[in-house]
Order: structure tokens, then sequence, then C-alpha cells
């Protein structure tokens, strides 16, 4: 079996040479990325936070 994180890497670099196509749209990826923000900065805060507060931010 590949290494999960050297295939990742692997078709990013795909994506870019456009070789390959996204596996996910930008709109998930984003997404994603506020629920990993909101995590962090709820662990840091002590406090709730929401990421559609994240996703609101980066608009």
């Amino acid at each position: 079996m590949d290494d999960p994180l050297i295939e990742q890497l692997r078709h990013f670099r795909a994506v870019i040479a456009k070789r390959e196509v996204p596996l996910i749209s930008v709109e998930d990826a984003m997404g994603t990325l506020a629920v990993v923000e909101a995590v962090r900065e709820a662990a840091l805060s002590g406090t709730r936070v929401f990421p559609d507060r994240i996703m609101e931010q980066a608009a």
C-alpha cells in the first residue's frame, strides 16, 4: 500500500501541472480548513468556535 501522504503530494503536484483534476472542490477544501481552524481556536481559547464564523472571516 502506498503512503497516503506521499500519494496526496503526488496528486497535488499533478493537479498543479494540469495532469489531473482535483478530487474535491475548493468549497469543500475551505470547509475542511474552517473546521480545523475552529478546533484550533477553540482549543486555545477554551470557548466554542463555529466553522461558519471562520468561513465568514475568509470571505
